[in-house]
């Protein structure tokens, strides 16, 4: 990466292979432009940044949608929320981060998305690529992908995080991990799509109606 970020955590690094595959397809050899992008969980915007640094051209828009304020009812997060308790640090460096960027017109909605995405719904927005890494329950990932599966224009890209995530607290519960949310997703709306990434990250494209 380029400038001068701030991250206190670099999850995206270990997928990023997988955009690159991705996008260089999409954009390079298909000759494709993504305009409209919307994530949904986006952290401090390693992914946001990567896309911005590598694919996307001036004038694009990105809407994200995040609290910000980390999940409190999984393992591991402990420290994350006791930082947020001092500082709203998350937020704080997503809005540095992205500010290297003023060509790209980011768009923040901050709260949980099953209250966010039916308003863009609602107003009708399209996108050409939504990534989805909000929540780690199978229910709250099947409600994002529901809507995802509504904005996402035809041609479009969409990819989900966490496929492979289990709670090592929560084991036993099915719905403490996104596998099941996805695998509804491409029970129900597969055969609309072409699986264009497989493993820990799964990613689709649209296919053209």
């Amino acid at each position: 990466m380029k400038n001068d970020y701030k991250f206190s955590e670099k999850w995206f690094e270990d997928v990023k292979g997988g955009w690159d595959q991705c996008f260089d397809w999409y954009v390079n050899k298909q000759e494709r432009e993504v305009k409209d992008v919307l994530e949904v969980g986006c952290y401090e915007g390693m992914a946001s940044i990567y896309l911005a640094e590598n694919y996307l051209k001036d004038g694009a828009n990105y809407t994200v949608v995040d609290t910000f304020e980390g999940s409190k009812d999984e393992s591991g997060m402990s420290d994350t929320i006791q930082g947020l308790k001092q500082d709203d640090f998350i937020y704080n460096n997503f809005i540095y981060n992205t500010g290297f960027f003023p060509n790209i017109n980011y768009t923040v909605k901050r709260g949980l998305s099953q209250h966010v995405l039916p308003t863009l719904e609602k107003e009708n927005n399209k996108y050409d690529f939504i990534y989805i890494d909000g929540s780690h329950k199978s229910s709250d990932t099947f409600v994002d992908g529901y809507y995802a599966h509504k904005m996402l224009k035809p041609e479009g890209i969409i990819i989900y995080d966490d496929y492979g995530f289990v709670d090592p607290l929560q084991k036993d519960d099915i719905d403490h991990s996104p596998k099941l949310g996805i695998d509804v997703f491409q029970l129900i709306w597969g055969h609309e799509y072409r699986q264009l990434l497989s493993g820990y990250q799964l990613g689709f494209i649209k296919l053209a109606q």
